[in-house]
């Protein structure tokens, strides 16, 4: 019963981790005009940001026990990118959409304001799939997930911008959907163990001191 309860309390994460990546996808469905994000992918765009935020919590949970440091600035990365990166866009289009206001146009007052565009979009946008590079990149080479997720992870986070720089509907769903399939082992790997357990053949990590 103990087991259960503790795998239990990281549904939560497992469900947005599915639902960040579920989200972002059905957003691509929605993009209006040139491409652009609207009333519905704008608003499916910030809700998918939440969800991918929890998600990189429960991860966060589960490696914090062996890589603290990682887990902590890597959770501060997580937020800064889902928020400028996902959500952030996600507004944006919701404004335009509203306010009548064209992509060229906001992306022309935007350039009246460097310093809030960078923060925001220039620079905060790429930490996403900054992110997840290196969260795959962390997880195979701690051997905890199998080979293919990590790479597949990797592939979805340098496949991301290339995705939504040229705003082509069907790289972008594409993208998406490769995401989710590591999202959904991960999900389902972090609710059966509350853990991410090292691969076999991989020594325990005894930099972290062990309590008796």
């Amino acid at each position: 019963m103990a087991s259960q309860r503790l795998s239990s309390s990281q549904l939560p994460s497992a469900v947005c981790l599915i639902a960040g990546p579920v989200l972002f996808t059905a957003a691509d469905f929605f993009w209006v005009g040139d491409a652009e994000y609207g009333l519905v992918a704008g608003t499916l765009l910030v809700l998918g940001s939440v969800a991918w935020i929890v998600g990189f919590a429960g991860i966060a949970a589960v490696i914090r026990r062996d890589a603290p440091r990682i887990a902590g600035w890597g959770m501060v990365l997580a937020a800064y990118g889902a928020v400028c990166g996902g959500a952030a866009f996600g507004l944006q289009g919701v404004m335009n959409a509203m306010y009548g206001v064209g992509h060229r146009e906001a992306l022309d007052r935007l350039g009246d304001h460097p310093l809030v565009a960078n923060v925001i979009f220039w620079i905060g946008g790429p930490a996403f799939p900054l992110t997840l590079l290196l969260l795959a990149i962390y997880l195979l080479v701690s051997r905890r997930v199998p080979l293919w997720t990590g790479v597949m992870l990797a592939a979805g986070a340098v496949l991301f911008p290339a995705a939504r720089i040229p705003r082509i509907e069907l790289v972008a769903i594409a993208v998406d959907l490769l995401m989710l399939v590591p999202a959904v082992y991960l999900a389902g790997v972090i609710t059966r163990h509350d853990d991410l357990p090292r691969r076999r053949g991989m020594r325990p990590d005894r930099s972290i001191p062990r309590t008796p």
